[in-house]
């Protein structure tokens, strides 16, 4: 089976909106786009195809809106000269989903029928049978909840958090591929942006517009939270969220603090507070050590981030040993 040859694909619901999550079968790589409603589901489809098949970088993302009056706004023609003039091929061959209402309606059907895609459909309450995209589906939404709870921040950047663990996902090796990647497969002469790949919500400095460079005593960094890459925009470059301004903006130059996520503290002065906090609880837990005679390894200690203290616990156990 060749790469983007069969895609399985399945909706799943984070914190109350609906989110397509789409993954091919030969090359594991995955696309996720973010609905309104459940009905748009056709125009993501459509917008996929485009993605797929034109994309530089496996993303789901919307760099080429296809607008259409026909009904759910997809349009199987245009669409279709729009490959041929560009001299793109479409490569899918079968989509895959389960046997949910919104998957089957008319306009899709014969929308897909048109591109020659054939609509494959999973029997009602069997959904192992589309077990590629619940499986990858489940998988992905840990990794969203676990960027959720560590950056502390709100519901309305869980979109940039589903896009961003897809993208990690893509350029990861997998198991099933022998230890390739998606982005090899598809792209076996090109190397993966990693430098963009950064922590979910940690905290950012970047240069400020040239235009506010100009006053010389002024910082020349902007502080920002990290929430993805820029790619599904079509740009190498990072997504910041400036809290101060209250905007999203695209940077190329900027540092990051991968151990400090911005929203455990309101400042960075209460974070160096949290810092001493950590600091007196592994001592203490050094003291627990010697009084009782009992190794780290017996001890439940969570949330204890910084090295250099992990170091300490370490270089205290061996000295005990030897």
């Amino acid at each position: 089976m060749s790469p983007l040859e069969e895609v399985n694909f399945d909706i799943f619901t984070f914190n109350g909106r609906y989110t397509v999550y789409l993954i091919d079968r030969s090359s594991r790589a995955e696309f996720t786009y973010c609905l309104d409603k459940k009905s748009d589901l056709p125009k993501a489809l459509q917008q996929f195809l485009i993605d797929c098949n034109t994309a530089s970088f496996l993303v789901g993302s919307f760099v080429h809106q296809l607008q259409s009056k026909e009904d759910k706004d997809i349009n199987a023609k245009a669409l279709d000269s729009y490959f041929k003039d560009n001299g793109i091929r479409q490569q899918v061959k079968i989509i895959y989903g389960d046997n949910a209402g919104d998957n089957d309606s008319d306009s899709l059907n014969k929308f897909l029928t048109r591109l020659g895609i054939r609509h494959v459909f999973s029997i009602a309450e069997c959904q192992f049978q589309n077990g590629l995209a619940e499986n990858g589906g489940w998988v992905l939404g840990c990794g969203v909840r676990h960027d959720m709870d560590l950056s502390g921040l709100g519901p309305i950047f869980e979109e940039f958090s589903i896009s961003l663990n897809a993208q990690r996902r893509n350029i990861l090796p997998h198991e099933s591929l022998g230890g390739r990647s998606p982005f090899s497969i598809l792209f076996p002469t090109k190397t993966p942006p990693l430098h963009l790949f950064k922590p979910f919500g940690c905290h950012a400095t970047i240069l400020k517009p040239e235009a506010a460079l100009l006053k010389k005593m002024q910082p020349r960094g902007l502080t920002g939270i990290y929430i993805g890459t820029a790619l599904p925009h079509g740009q190498s470059g990072y997504l910041i969220w400036i809290p101060s301004e209250k905007r999203i903006t695209i940077a190329v130059h900027a540092v990051f603090d991968e151990i400090f996520f911005s929203r455990l503290a309101v400042s960075y002065h209460e974070f160096t507070i949290f810092l001493l906090h950590c600091h007196q609880l592994t001592t203490n837990c050094l003291m627990i050590i010697c009084l009782s005679h009992i190794t780290l390894r017996h001890l439940n200690i969570h949330r204890l981030l910084l090295s250099s203290h992990m170091m300490m616990c370490k270089m205290f156990i061996n000295n005990r040993k030897s």
